[in-house]
């Protein structure tokens, strides 16, 4: 009888745990729901026709058939033909404009602090006092981490100068004490997996266990994928392309000797995907401000072939997260958009095909100026390395 009553109770305290377990999942899940709701009603607050959300929370949008000679907006999927084999290529105009910048360029490389960024990342912290030689620990790390799809790293507290730094980067002869492992919560391809996660922390017990030391943590596994999903809501709410279309009026063509000399006179260059730049000068931000593709497809310019270009129409782009003081960069791009408005007399248009008159482009600029206050508020400064990776 007193066995009965044992097994009853475990019984009993199992089906406890059970229910405790599934409430608390549903309290998480409803607490993701709520903020995936808030950063909706947030997006729409501020929604333009010229302000493109690349992912949108709700749907994707359509593609031009491939014999449509639809206008090209810079949120286009499609990617753009390089013509130079030899130019650095990159997987589509987006990226071109959101290439990072390298920071600190007054710092030798090997001077620069590396280290783990928890807004982003899930770490893993293996701390001793012992030295650990680089390839000890980069063995079995390199073992395990093809494992894994999200952004990853090893870093560890050198011996030498005190700095953390990235081990794939370092010499094989270096030493360290303290070993960081980092995998990013999320990115535009969405949010890291639970599998994921798990294969992560496996990877940090097995060289915890190899080193003779404890491993801890920068939060539990439920609050990383709680963060991990807060985080792809904020990418998809946030990644914003503000772009502006210019096109001639009638029958005229914008030629291309006249958009090369123009833009290079605005400070732009012809560069990455064929496309106008505006470099960015500054130690923070994406390596590009704001870019010009040509309206129509493949969207790009055939710089062996200027002198015979033309087309009805431009469109001049920015990628706000990646831009360090939004505001500031929007009205520098605005200003080159009204200068080649000025110059060929073309018309304003927003992705929508309505006209762009000086009010709205003030109303868009102070929605951009919103998104860069609402970004800060949640902790990934636009234009920063958060961002940059984020995005």
């Amino acid at each position: 009888m007193t066995s009965l009553r044992v097994a009853l109770l475990i019984v009993g305290l199992v089906f406890v745990v059970i229910i405790g377990l599934i409430s608390y999942d549903k309290l998480r899940m409803r607490r993701i729901d709520i903020r995936r709701m808030q950063l909706r009603k947030r997006a729409k607050e501020w929604q333009e026709p010229a302000l493109v959300v690349r992912h949108p929370v709700e749907d994707e949008p359509t593609l031009p058939a491939d014999d449509d000679q639809a206008l090209l907006a810079a949120e286009i999927t499609e990617e753009p033909k390089v013509r130079d084999p030899h130019e650095a290529g990159l997987d589509d105009i987006e990226h071109a404009a959101t290439m990072p910048l390298d920071l600190d360029p007054g710092l030798p490389q090997q001077l620069r602090e590396q280290r783990a960024d928890e807004v982003v990342d899930f770490v893993a912290r293996v701390q001793g006092e012992t030295i650990v030689p680089r390839d000890t620990v980069l063995g079995i790390y390199k073992q395990n981490e093809y494992l894994l799809d999200k952004h990853r790293c090893i870093y560890g507290l050198n011996e030498d100068n005190g700095l953390w730094r990235d081990l794939e980067q370092e010499p094989e002869n270096g030493q360290y004490t303290d070993i960081e492992l980092a995998i990013q919560l999320a990115d535009r391809d969405g949010p890291v997996s639970e599998s994921e996660l798990n294969k992560f922390a496996q990877m940090g017990l097995r060289i915890a266990d190899m080193l003779v030391r404890p491993i801890k943590f920068s939060m539990s596994f439920e609050a990383a994928l709680e963060r991990a999903g807060d985080l792809d809501n904020f990418c998809r709410t946030y990644d914003v392309l503000a772009i502006i279309n210019m096109v001639s009026r009638g029958e005229e063509r914008f030629a291309g000797p006249g958009i090369d000399r123009l833009a290079k006179e605005c400070g732009m260059q012809l560069g990455n995907m064929n496309i106008y730049h505006k470099i960015n000068t500054q130690t923070q931000g994406g390596r590009y401000l704001y870019s010009i593709a040509n309206m129509y497809k493949p969207g790009d310019f055939d710089p062996n072939n200027l002198e015979g270009f033309q087309t009805k129409g431009l469109t001049f782009f920015l990628n706000i997260p990646t831009a360090f003081d939004p505001p500031k960069v929007y009205a520098d791009m605005i200003h080159t958009v009204k200068t080649f408005s000025d110059r060929f007399g073309g018309v304003l248009l927003d992705r929508d095909r309505h006209t762009l008159d000086d009010a709205t482009l003030e109303r868009i600029g102070q929605h951009v100026d919103r998104i860069a206050k609402e970004m800060d508020k949640e902790g990934v400064v636009p234009g920063g390395e958060a961002a940059l990776r984020l995005f």
